[in-house]
């Protein structure tokens, strides 16, 4: 019976450190200042004028490859500074597009794919892509390097 009342005091003293005090964690003031006087970086910048470089060859040159790859590549630079989903997804639906269009023969597009899924912690499809990767075998290296992410990560 001993070692239930600690137990007990142990949870009674931590339901009670963790009472809602209802005070923001921030000042509404300084948050509203950040948003007010927030300005692109440089590379936000650059990342949206490639963007929209791309576009524009897309809408001249319709179904242009390398447009779309450099498109979707913007989408993930885009995805890693403001973390919008939907840019990620973009992105894959344009990759898997090429990588079809592409009868799954061109290894940048199929490591595209996999560092995609690998930033979606989807390792199991990233591991599938490197592994397509690997049986191409141009830019072994880069591939290899990826085999590793994916192996780290499932354990292997």
């Amino acid at each position: 019976m001993k070692p239930v009342i600690p137990f007990f005091l142990l949870i009674l003293l931590g339901s009670y450190s963790c009472k809602n005090t209802h005070k923001p964690i921030v000042d509404t003031a300084f948050t509203d200042s950040l948003i007010t006087h927030y300005q692109e970086s440089g590379l936000e910048k650059l990342v949206r004028g490639d963007m929209l470089f791309w576009k524009q060859r897309l809408d001249s040159t319709p179904g242009s490859y390398t447009a779309l790859s450099r498109y979707a590549g913007g989408l993930v630079q885009k995805f890693h500074f403001y973390g919008d989903m939907n840019d990620l997804l973009q992105a894959d639906s344009i990759l898997n597009r090429i990588n079809k269009d592409a009868r799954e023969k061109e290894a940048g597009t199929i490591r595209s794919l996999a560092s995609l899924n690998i930033t979606r912690h989807r390792f199991q499809d990233a591991n599938g892509f490197v592994q397509k990767a690997l049986a191409i075998g141009s830019e072994k290296y880069a591939s290899t390097l990826l085999f590793f992410d994916t192996q780290f990560e499932l354990g292997g």
